[in-house]
């Protein structure tokens, strides 16, 4: 226990650091803070999209074996990535043969290609999803980069900036290749976006491509970290202030409430400060140190002479109806590659048709209820498994040995470990032993490498998951509930500053008037060591 002494001079230096950092952190709670109310705004202001999930379909399995003649007729020997997805024109076989570059399309009935289709499908995919009809398409751009209106978070690239006409300025973000609506946005979310990127991010200060901009990073993340820091050391002095000090009567009604504020906020602010610290260093000096987390892969180039030539004397489509696969409605066929073997995935077709709830959007929803690979050599079923897949394409996509992985899982919801902006369920989570314990998240019936992160990636995202977005409370109140508990939470910190400064001024204002003797004999300013 402190001796009388001691408590006092640990009382005095607390309270001069929290008097002395009163001002930069009342700026730095009234900038961040109702800055941050913006987040929520967005969502409960922003479009809607009418439709949550990508179009679906139902493919006659016997189309399977149209793929290869279609194939040698338009003379396509390789891809990354070869499937049957939903279009405005029924099904089509989809073509990706370079990143960032616009797919290609084939009519599986005609066997002809749909010239410069990408474009097409993309302005199919902004109506289906908002409910406006093509025709009020005012413009459609290609972007290949994220910027300040479509920042890194979204994920996903390329994508088309598809923008309507009207007042409300309504912009889709399309990803052809998943049929997923990446963003939607209108002039009043980008207005409360642009807010939250100047005053709560600091993006204006952020690197760019620009050159004249180069090198300014570190004086954001300097500017930033010195207010977590007051924010933080705020929080503490003023903790240790309420332990301190002695319960009173306060002449002062700000004083008092500031107090009583104070027990309920310290926690808050504290876990806001020190999430926000730590998301701010990983983010601008831990996480690019190694580029495989980052973005998302496609997988190796496939030669399809392979599939071409192999199905050139066989008949697939006789042993589908072996199988009974011909009356199993499919929802998309793909060509997938592993080791050195060509096989078509089909995907079995989801039944739940029930209409999603907000909180079921953000859950996510599986878009299969299974697969079945078929040995595009024979037709034949094939013995290989989703499981067996996301292991030879987490490592042959990342360079991780085999020996490493301790657990592979099929992940059919979005939560803090996969986040809702990934677009893609189902996908299978591969876990690694190795010293930076990566975990690698794939989709096997493309073939793509979805996100990965390592173990010092994952503390971060937990404690920004827990401390500065309460994602913990979602279970419990749902996405609307938690969000207005923190925009509540938000208000009365931007209270509690109020008085806090009221008091500030008090005492650097001189005093020209002697007290009463009344108020002498309860608050004694010589003798005072409160807040």
């Amino acid at each position: 226990m402190l001796s009388t002494s001691q408590t006092k001079t640990a009382r005095l230096t607390n309270l001069r650091w929290h008097r002395a950092l009163g001002w930069w952190t009342a700026a730095a709670i009234l900038i961040w803070g109702l800055s941050a109310i913006t987040h929520p705004l967005m969502a409960w202001f922003g479009p809607k999209a009418v439709s949550f999930f990508p179009p679906s379909m139902q493919i006659n399995s016997q189309l399977v074996d149209t793929i290869p003649r279609v194939l040698r007729e338009n003379a396509v020997n390789q891809a990354h990535v070869a499937k049957v997805i939903a279009s405005e024109n029924g099904p089509l076989l989809q073509i990706t043969e370079a990143a960032g570059k616009p797919r290609r399309y084939f009519d599986l009935k005609t066997q002809h290609e749909l010239t410069d289709y990408d474009q097409q499908q993309a302005r199919w995919l902004a109506s289906y999803y908002t409910g406006r009809p093509q025709s009020e398409i005012d413009a459609v751009t290609m972007q290949t980069e994220f910027n300040h209106q479509y920042p890194w978070v979204n994920r996903l690239l390329p994508v088309y900036r598809i923008e309507f006409a009207g007042s409300e300025q309504l912009t889709a973000y399309i990803h052809t290749e998943t049929n997923a609506l990446a963003s939607l946005s209108n002039q009043t979310k980008r207005v409360l976006q642009g807010l939250f990127q100047a005053l709560h991010s600091w993006d204006w200060l952020s690197a760019s491509t620009d050159s004249t901009k180069a090198g300014v990073e570190w004086i954001r993340v300097i500017l930033i970290a010195l207010f977590m820091c007051c924010l933080a050391t705020m929080a503490i002095t003023g903790l240790s202030l309420l332990a301190l000090l002695k319960q009173r009567r306060m002449p002062q009604a700000t004083r008092y409430w500031h107090r009583i504020l104070g027990y309920a906020l310290w926690l808050p602010i504290l876990g806001w400060s020190a999430s926000g610290f730590y998301h701010l260093l990983q983010s601008a000096y831990i996480a690019p140190g190694d580029e495989r987390v980052i973005g998302i892969q496609l997988p190796p180039v496939m030669d399809l002479r392979s599939l071409e030539l192999a199905n050139a004397s066989s008949d697939p489509s006789t042993t589908l109806e072996q199988f009974a696969l011909s009356n199993t409605p499919l929802n998309a066929v793909n060509v997938i590659a592993a080791d050195n073997q060509i096989y078509y995935r089909l995907s079995k077709a989801v039944t739940d048709k029930t209409v999603p709830s907000r909180q079921q959007v953000y859950q996510g929803r599986p878009k299969e209820s299974g697969a079945i690979y078929l040995d595009s050599a024979t037709g034949n079923k094939a013995t290989l498994t989703d499981q067996q897949m996301a292991q030879f394409m987490a490592v042959g996509l990342t360079g991780l040995n085999t020996e490493d992985i301790v657990q592979v899982l099929q992940i059919k919801r979005f939560g803090p470990g996969y986040d809702f902006r990934n677009k893609r369920l189902p996908v299978w989570q591969v876990d690694f032993a190795n010293d930076e314990q990566h975990r690698i998240f794939v989709d096997p019936a493309s073939g793509v490498l979805v996100d990965q992160n390592r173990a010092i990636d994952r503390y971060e995202s937990w404690s920004f998951s827990l401390l500065h977005k309460w994602n913990h409370l979602t279970p419990l109140m749902g996405r609307f509930k938690r969000d207005i508990l923190i925009v509540a939470t938000l208000l009365v910190i931007g209270i509690f500053t109020v008085f806090g400064v009221m008091q500030l001024r008090r005492r650097s204002r001189p005093v020209n008037r002697q007290p009463s003797p009344q108020t002498v004999n309860q608050w004694n300013p010589q003798t005072d060591q409160g807040e």
